[in-house]
């Protein structure tokens, strides 16, 4: 009969019984004079006293799961959306863009409104329980879940067309968001409240998705109630998806123009 002796680290699962490399060593000479080698192996593992043995016995679970995993979050200071709008309007405003979301509120709100339409009607469409939909969660990540486990048959075909119907949605948001149609009829430029002066139609977008992310933040209780759910919020991730886009697409026009001014330039000194 083989024996097999592995460290203590390359156990399946504990709980398991340590024994010392001599202990084992005797076992395995028993186990050689019953003279039965078809048997089957059964591993012993003994202590490991090398490197990644001791590293190995350094690591505590039960540490890792209360302090790392479960450890409470702070509720208290601004929320991860109030520190976003800060951090952007401070960025807005160094590049001289104004903040001001009047002109542009009422549109946001008009796609707010269809985003939480389609959403809502996704909630109740994809569900197969007449009195009660599908969560924003499942419906915002195109796949349904099944509280016993696996997902049955139809879950998993359902989840295939909700998939499709959010892609189609989104699309059609962002779409909205930063191809929408200019309500102003005008190209003059506009000085906010803080005295920051910006051309509008140049910053259409990014402003626009700015707006959108406002209003986004808003609570809305009304839309909750009249449809049956619980009142909706992933409206604002998808206008901070757009917005974080229009702010890398300038940074990298700054950047862009920066070193076109840098090569000018060279060019007439050269």
């Amino acid at each position: 009969m083989l024996t097999q002796i592995q460290q203590k680290s390359l156990a399946p699962a504990p709980p398991l019984h340590l024994y010392d490399l001599g202990q084992i060593g005797h076992i395995a000479e028993e186990d050689d004079d019953d003279g039965n080698d078809m048997a089957l192996a059964k591993p012993r593992y003994h202590r490991s006293e090398k490197i990644l043995g001791r590293l190995y016995r350094e690591i505590d679970e039960g540490k890792i799961w209360s302090e790392d995993i479960h450890r409470p979050i702070p509720t208290d200071g601004p929320s991860v959306w109030v520190q976003l709008l800060g951090r952007v309007q401070y960025e807005l405003k160094s590049w001289n863009i104004g903040t001001d979301y009047t002109r542009q509120y009422e549109q946001a709100w008009n796609i707010r409104t269809l985003y939480e339409d389609a959403i809502t009607g996704s909630m109740w469409h994809f569900s197969d329980n007449p009195r009660s939909p599908v969560s924003e969660a499942e419906v915002f990540c195109g796949s349904i879940l099944n509280k016993r486990g696996v997902q049955s048959r139809q879950q998993r075909e359902a989840s295939i067309r909700l998939k499709d119907e959010i892609d189609r949605v989104m699309t059609w948001i962002v779409k909205l968001i930063r191809d929408g149609t200019d309500q102003r009829g005008d190209n003059t430029a506009y000085q906010d409240d803080d005295g920051v002066t910006d051309d509008y139609d140049e910053y259409r977008a990014l402003q626009l998705s700015w707006a959108c992310l406002v209003v986004g933040c808003v609570p809305s209780a009304e839309q909750a109630a009249s449809s049956g759910t619980a009142a909706l919020e992933s409206f604002r991730v998808v206008a901070a998806a757009c917005l974080l886009k229009e702010l890398n697409d300038l940074r990298n026009n700054m950047l862009e123009e920066k070193f076109s001014a840098l090569d000018i330039k060279h060019s007439r000194r050269g």
